[in-house]
């Protein structure tokens, strides 16, 4: 066996060890509200989060992947495959401990930010500041931007529309 086949081994551990840094953060933001309720008990949480997650990753996540992937840092400049592997396996590990560690001590924490700020690290330690996209880097994260002030509206949208279409219109 090869250096690359045990980093191939090893990404799939990792895979699962980052999956379960992200369940045991995400699963909880998105299910905390039912369960508090308790319209869900946690176990139907946990089994409508699981097929949920994984039928968005399967559906919804390629275009994800190939920004991840490809569009972060640019694999061009890595001549060598073998680095290239390793800092993707280095990523998945470092962006996996941040999340756990991050739960861990109730800190709030985005595992798109630990990704990225992984792979970015890893493209300027080990190439250089070019070897990083930096226009959709800009991309990205104007998306952390947007959602933030566009979700508001969207809920605040959805929200009256719902009251007026269970209650009537609002009287003032």
């Amino acid at each position: 066996m090869d250096l690359i086949d045990a980093v191939n081994y090893a990404s799939l551990a990792g895979g699962f060890f980052i999956a379960f840094a992200l369940g045991s953060n995400d699963v909880a933001n998105s299910m905390a509200s039912a369960v508090g309720a308790r319209a869900l008990t946690i176990r139907q949480a946990v089994c409508i989060a699981a097929i949920l997650n994984f039928l968005g990753a399967v559906f919804m996540g390629a275009h994800d992947t190939a920004t991840i992937s490809k569009g972060i840092i640019d694999p061009s400049y890595f001549q060598e495959p073998n680095v290239l592997a390793l800092g993707m396996f280095s990523t998945l590990l470092a962006a996996g401990f941040f999340v756990l560690l991050s739960t861990l001590f109730n800190l709030l924490v985005s595992s798109t930010h630990a990704v990225i700020g992984a792979l970015i690290g890893f493209g300027l330690i080990e190439q250089s500041p070019e070897a990083v996209e930096w226009g959709k880097l800009l991309d990205v994260a104007m998306s952390w931007v947007l959602t933030p002030l566009l979700a508001p509206v969207l809920g605040y949208l959805l929200v009256r529309a719902s009251v007026r279409q269970c209650c009537g219109p609002a009287k003032r």
